[in-house]
This record gives C-alpha cells, sequence and structure tokens, in this order.
C-alpha cells in the first residue's frame, strides 16, 4: 500500500502554512473558496473530473471554517478527505470498508496524544462533528465518486462449442475455390461443358443436409443456451446477496464508530479524604 493510504499525521502535508492562510483569509462563499484553492492545486482543465474534485474540497473548507478550525487543523482535515478519496478512486472494485478504516485511523492519529505516533489536534467534539460530517457527505455519495472516476468493468463472453473450428473451414472453401477458378487454356472447352452439366438450373449449388445432424446441433444450442441463462441468474443473485451482505457491514462499522466517538471519556475516582 502506497505511503498516501497509511495511518500517519497529515498536518502541512498537502497544504502549506502559506496556502492554509491564503484560504482562511479569503472570505466564505464558494466561489471565493475555489477560486483560490484552483491556484493551489494547480488546476487548469474544466473536465468533469477536476470539477467534481473541486467542489469536494471547496465545500470542505468551507465547513473548516465554519466550525473555526485553525490552520494546522484545516490542513490536516483537508489531507484526510483527500486521501480517503485517492484510495476510493484507485480502484473500481469495492473498497469502502478499506477507506472507512483508513478515514478512522487517520482520524486517530490526530485525536490522540501519543508523541510520536499521534497527536492531540482535534477535541473529541471536533473529531465527533468531522466524523459527522464525512459520512454524512463523501461516504453517502462513496458509489458516486467511485463511479465517476473509475473506468467501468464489463464481462466479455464468448461461446465456442466443441467439434466447430468455423476458421478452418472457411479458409478451406477459400482454397478450394482459389483452386477451382484456375482454368487451362488447351482443355477450357471440355471442362466449362462439364461445369455447365454439373451446375443445376437455378445455378445455385447443391447441398445435401442431413436433418438429423440439423436437429441435433439446433438441440445443443438450445441446451448451452438455457443452461448459461440459468448459471447467470444464480450469478446475478449471488452478487446480490454479497452487496447486501457487505452493505450490512458496513452499517455496522458505521454505527461502531459513532458509538465509539460519541462516548466520553471516564473521569478517574478522586480518593476519598482520610479521616
Amino acid at each position: 500500500m502506497e505511503n498516501q493510504f497509511k495511518p500517519r499525521i497529515c498536518e502541512w502535508e498537502d497544504l502549506s502554512l502559506t496556502n492554509t492562510e491564503a484560504l482562511q483569509t479569503c472570505g466564505v462563499t464558494v466561489e471565493a473558496v475555489k477560486k483560490v484553492l484552483k491556484e493551489i492545486l494547480g488546476v487548469s482543465s474544466e473536465d468533469k473530473q477536476s470539477t467534481i474534485e473541486l467542489d469536494l474540497y471547496t465545500h470542505a473548507l468551507l465547513f473548516a471554517k465554519t466550525n473555526k478550525f485553525s490552520l494546522p487543523q484545516m490542513s490536516a482535515f483537508f489531507t484526510i478527505l483527500k486521501s480517503v478519496h485517492k484510495l476510493c478512486i484507485s480502484t473500481p472494485f469495492d473498497n469502502q470498508e478499506q477507506a472507512l478504516e483508513l478515514f478512522n485511523n487517520l482520524l486517530i492519529r490526530h485525536g490522540v496524544s501519543r508523541p510520536p505516533y499521534s497527536v492531540m489536534l482535534f477535541s473529541l467534539q471536533q473529531v465527533k462533528i468531522i466524523t459527522d460530517y464525512v459520512l454524512s457527505t463523501y461516504f453517502k455519495h462513496y458509489k458516486m465518486y467511485k463511479y465517476a472516476f473509475t473506468k467501468k468493468v464489463r464481462l466479455s463472453l464468448r461461446l465456442a462449442y466443441s467439434g466447430e473450428d468455423v476458421g478452418e473451414e472457411e479458409n478451406k472453401e477459400e482454397e478450394d475455390e482459389k483452386e477451382d477458378t484456375k482454368i487451362d487454356p488447351v482443355e477450357e472447352p471440355d471442362f466449362v461443358e462439364d461445369i455447365e452439366e454439373a451446375e443445376p438450373p437455378n445455378g445455385e449449388d447443391s447441398i445435401e443436409v442431413d436433418p438429423t445432424e440439423e436437429a441435433d446441433h439446433r438441440d445443443l444450442k438450445d441446451i448451452v443456451s438455457s443452461t448459461l441463462s440459468k448459471k447467470l441468474k444464480d450469478l446475478e443473485v449471488s452478487i446480490e446477496q454479497e452487496m447486501n451482505t457487505q452493505e450490512r457491514k458496513l452499517a455496522e462499522r458505521i454505527g461502531a464508530l459513532e458509538k465509539l466517538v460519541g462516548e466520553k471519556p471516564k473521569q478517574p475516582k478522586q480518593p476519598k479524604p482520610k479521616k
């Protein structure tokens, strides 16, 4: 896993002190924050993906400014959200649980004083409001971000029937036709007469097809199609069950995280005064 997907202290990683000060003093409107952020990130194109990312980060910074985050807190919060987003779009496959785990670990690294592994950058109340914000915005639309930023995975299915080699038969027919077109000039009259006598009146090739073989071939295709349809239906049911299981597990993890954040640290018991 790359370093950006590992738990770490994120202060000043993406936004320097100068950049954060510019964002802090630019105003509280979407247009003002977006303009400064666009210069900091060096975004020059107006494609859909760049627009989506700018909107994501702009509203996250407005959330930080509304809640009066300090400059180090704003820089760290920006990098935490960016790291989760980069993990989301790193693969077209489902990795929502890994992204949630990364978010949880990064937030803990900035909410507990345990140098040099973690720092007390956010208070318990700030950890709670950050969790509520990210869960209700980014993770609520997680699949939408993955759909917009990753390539689509498609299944290409090809059937090949046993005992059939269409390519070799076509090549053989082309070679036979080429040999038939080679006519010796000396023997041309007799050869042409033989061809004319052999040709049917309509000018079409006379091919005798065994009705039994044709019926067996049709039955084989019907059996394969029927079996394939059943397998595809079973696969759809299996995928749907797996998705429901994953969503249920994710909901349980989110609930456990919200419960963990909502718990207040217990106060140590004061010793009773001795009489």
